[in-house]
């Protein structure tokens, strides 16, 4: 049986943990904080101290930032909930298991790692109006998707009430007092 699984990438050694539900090893990496690709070498340790080694590739992809164009100057928007999903079979699934959805950090990024495929992403955040992309094919090359989310129509419903009401009242104030 397995002793031990640990992974390498860019000179950091990480054991796995068998997750009991799954019976995967599992760990969570956070060294891919730039684009691209990175090589990982996998060791699984058996009680019989014999050891396998697999190398593997993965790409870190599609990434960009989410953003609001406020008088031509991009406000970069923390805490929104961006959503991949991969086309399977014509059907739209929410990408892995992982670190998805996320959110933006506070200057507004993601990054997700995928395998070559279809995607879409889908970005939510309060007093914005939903964003979903158009599909966005994953080969070899990394991706940015930088995304401008518009305000919301409710908010502009919400002001215009606000703003009615304050004429209301300024025209009742002027009203009682020419009655006077």
């Amino acid at each position: 049986s397995v002793s031990g699984v640990y992974i390498e990438s860019k000179g950091e050694i990480l054991k796995l943990g068998l997750d009991a539900t799954s019976s995967f090893y599992k760990t969570r990496m956070d060294i891919f904080n730039s684009l691209g690709t990175y090589d990982l070498n996998i060791l699984a340790m058996f009680d019989d101290n014999t050891t396998a080694r697999m190398k593997l590739e993965v790409l870190v992809d599609p990434y960009g930032f989410v953003y609001e164009d406020v008088k031509g100057q991009e406000l970069r928007l923390s805490n929104a909930k961006v959503t991949l999903y991969s086309k399977l079979d014509n059907k739209w699934n929410i990408y892995g298991t992982g670190n998805n959805p996320q959110f933006t950090n506070k200057h507004g990024e993601y990054q997700f790692m995928v395998e070559p495929g279809t995607y879409k992403i889908e970005v939510e955040l309060d007093g914005y109006d939903k964003y979903e992309s158009e599909e966005i094919e994953v080969e070899k090359t990394t991706i940015e998707k930088n995304i401008q989310l518009q305000k919301g129509k409710i908010e502009y419903i919400k002001y215009a009430y606000i703003l009615g009401g304050i004429f209301l009242l300024i025209g009742i104030i002027v009203l009682s007092r020419k009655k006077k």
